[in-house]
């Protein structure tokens, strides 16, 4: 019952993407139904509406129309530089990412303060264009011409209050292009739809959660049968494996569906003390602007009611599926030291933001698991694909061409693929 359930999500899932692609196909198909070179057709008008729009284009003048239209700008015509209604971008004021290199917050490890020195020592301000989805939230996020120091110093997240204005202090990564609307999570992938997520997903957890309640119900005792006979339920082991398979269906229809609508984004996530967190957020914000980790991170404020409680600090990566990508940054926050491997040692953990926006938090109503993938479990794919890791990590590296290259592969791919 439940697998053919399945079968009509995914059929529910795949038109979504069919129903998006019949939009974007409609205004193509209603030119075809009214084709202009068939002389059959009306999109000209009549004889009469051809006649006038003739003498119409005929006195048109087109200097003459600009200044009668805007006289105030008549300096400033279509042909001039700059003026031909296509957006010019503001680039920031030169050295403004550069400025006051030279600070180091004393209180930080050693190790630490040496890696944060020289990640502001690299910052360059070549790169030609630059992005912000958080530009205009200046309260709560770093602005393009605003230095890193002057961020830094202005939204310390140990004494940074958390607010309406402040629900977290964001940062992004300025070469690749995102939107931000208004979410608390990763900017959005372009023609991401969270909403129909929100919508696709909440009806198939509803599937599963019914699906859970019929399992627990046969598993709870015998059921009666006709001439007063009993039978009994399904062993614990058959009951078990049942729910881990339509465990395991339900998760990947999520995801299948998380791609399919380009709600790729996902996070590590670290849990830092507030003595540290200044100088770990600094770390991992001047690694976001040099593009070393993903397309964005952001770190709780000051929680005034807990003193003393930790500060989540989010790193986004652009797709959760692409494991070499989530790899490449766990590598990079080793590197800095914010991540140890060993006996003992502390894991993170890896979550989709489509699993922040159903609502799959940790102890969850459907038993399903909360993140993604541990440091452990990703240590040991590198430890097992060295050379294919190591490439992603060294594509990042290389400069202009390697970042073009990552953003043309983001916006080429459009979710294909209905499994993980």
């Amino acid at each position: 019952m439940y697998n053919s359930l399945s079968r009509v999500f995914r059929n529910f899932a795949q038109s979504f993407t069919i129903g998006h692609r019949l939009r974007r196909a409609a205004p193509r198909l209603r030119y075809r139904m009214c084709d202009p070179m068939d002389i059959d057709s009306d999109f000209y008008g009549d004889e009469d509406d051809i006649r006038q729009m003739e003498d119409r284009l005929a006195a048109f003048d087109p200097a003459s129309y600009w200044n009668k239209r805007y006289p105030a700008k008549s300096a400033c015509s279509p042909s001039s530089s700059g003026c031909d209604g296509s957006f010019v971008k503001r680039e920031p004021a030169a050295g403004a990412q550069s400025a006051s290199l030279s600070r180091v917050v004393p209180t930080a490890p050693a190790a630490l303060r040496h890696r944060t020195a020289a990640l502001k020592a690299t910052i360059t301000t070549t790169t030609p264009s630059l992005h912000n989805p958080y530009e205009g939230r200046t309260a709560c996020a770093k602005q393009l011409n605003e230095s890193i120091d002057t961020f830094l110093a202005r939204l310390p997240p140990s004494r940074t209050n958390a607010t309406d204005q402040i629900p977290w202090i964001y940062i992004a990564n300025p070469y690749i292009p995102r939107a931000d609307r208004g979410s608390e999570e990763a900017p959005e992938e372009f023609g991401a739809d969270v909403q129909k997520l929100v919508e696709g997903g909440a009806l198939r957890l509803e599937m599963f959660g019914d699906m859970l309640r019929e399992v627990h119900d046969k598993a709870a005792g015998s059921q009666p049968l006709p001439f007063g006979s009993t039978r009994k339920g399904p062993s614990r082991a058959a009951v078990s494996k049942e729910l881990e398979i339509q465990k395991a269906g339900c998760v990947n229809d999520l995801l299948m569906l998380a791609k399919a609508l380009k709600v790729r984004t996902g996070k590590w996530m670290l849990f830092i003390p507030p003595e540290h967190v200044d100088d770990v957020w600094a770390t991992v914000a001047l690694a976001t602007i040099r593009n070393e980790l993903g397309v964005a991170a952001k770190v709780a404020p000051r929680d005034a009611r807990i003193p003393g409680k930790e500060h989540l600090i989010c790193i986004y990566t652009y797709d959760f599926s692409d494991r070499e990508d989530v790899a490449r940054v766990l590598s990079r926050l080793k590197e800095f030291g914010l991540v140890r491997t060993g006996p003992g040692q502390k894991q993170i953990y890896y979550k989709a933001d489509a699993y922040t926006y159903l609502g799959i938090a940790s102890q969850n109503p459907w038993g399903l698991r909360a993140s993604m993938y541990s440091s452990n479990e990703i240590f040991a794919y590198i430890k097992d694909r060295p050379s294919i890791v190591a490439q992603s990590v060294t594509n990042r590296d290389k400069g202009k061409e390697a970042l073009e290259k990552v953003i043309k592969q983001e916006e080429e791919n459009d979710g294909g693929g209905w499994t993980f």
